[in-house]
């Protein structure tokens, strides 16, 4: 045991120590488009919404050394749902951590109308110059409606691409 957690102090040691960029690159506007699959994870009554969907994010976020604030504008396609997630992320390297505030609008009448949750999630960035492929696992459980229809947590993994101003 004491083996793996030096392993991953390591490898957490070598994120950080990673050569800064540049100032210049480290001052900027942010744009990623990513597409992500879910699935939701229910605990109590079930629902008739689809536990699996796919989903596409738009992220524009204002970078500034190592924090970015974020606006992610989510909509997934099983649900007919929109969701804005407002939020902020820590970059370490090429390694992020992202927090953010759902807030989902369902479009159907049969859906929920609004509901609020959190979201905490991890990622990674590989810049190619201008652009950078893009990894993102997250989970966000909604708090709203538990006790109508037990939590609902979707867990998604997102794959895309970002452009920096």
């Amino acid at each position: 045991m004491k083996k793996i957690c030096l392993f991953f102090v390591i490898v957490g040691g070598l994120f950080l120590l990673q050569p800064a960029e540049s100032e210049a690159k480290l001052l900027g506007v942010h744009l990623d488009a990513t597409l992500g699959g879910s699935h939701t994870f229910r605990v109590g009554s079930p629902s008739d919404e689809p536990a699996l969907g796919s989903n596409i994010e738009i992220l524009p976020s204002l970078q500034f050394l190592m924090f970015s604030a974020d606006m992610g504008i989510h909509y997934n396609f099983a649900a007919n749902a929109l969701t804005l997630r407002p939020g902020a992320r820590l970059h370490l390297g090429w390694l992020y951590l992202r927090a953010a505030i759902p807030m989902a609008f369902g479009l159907e009448q049969t859906s929920e109308p609004f509901d609020l949750g959190i979201l905490v999630g991890v990622g990674a960035r590989v810049h190619l110059g201008q652009f950078a492929l893009v990894a993102e696992a997250n989970v966000s459980p909604f708090f709203l409606h538990v006790n109508e229809k037990g939590l609902s947590m979707p867990a998604e993994i997102r794959l895309g691409l970002a452009y920096r101003f």
